[in-house]
């Protein structure tokens, strides 16, 4: 690995640092979406929605309650994770 391909890994994983550092929410009430899923299993957005169909995935929520369409689905972290260490990561 080049030494400027080397920096910029480390840079990433500094800003991915920051911005959990920086994130005064507590685990439990963060809310992923399909862009933050897609990081956490390390695949495609489209991978996503297909380990989605499986059975036991968490149900999703939206962000605007009050509205028909409700926005984009957001799912909670805390039970994602879990889903992963019981069904995925086995």
């Amino acid at each position: 690995m080049s030494e400027l391909a080397q920096l910029s890994k480390q840079l990433d994983q500094l800003t991915d640092l920051v911005t959990t550092i920086a994130n005064p929410i507590p685990f439990n009430k963060v809310l992923w979406g399909r862009k933050k899923l897609a990081d956490y299993f390390n695949c495609s957005v489209d991978t996503v929605d297909r380990i989605r169909a499986h059975e036991h995935f968490p149900k999703g929520r939206r962000r605007n309650f009050d509205s028909d369409k409700g926005g984009a689905l957001l799912w909670k972290a805390e039970e994602v994770v879990k889903f992963a260490e019981e069904y995925v990561f086995e």
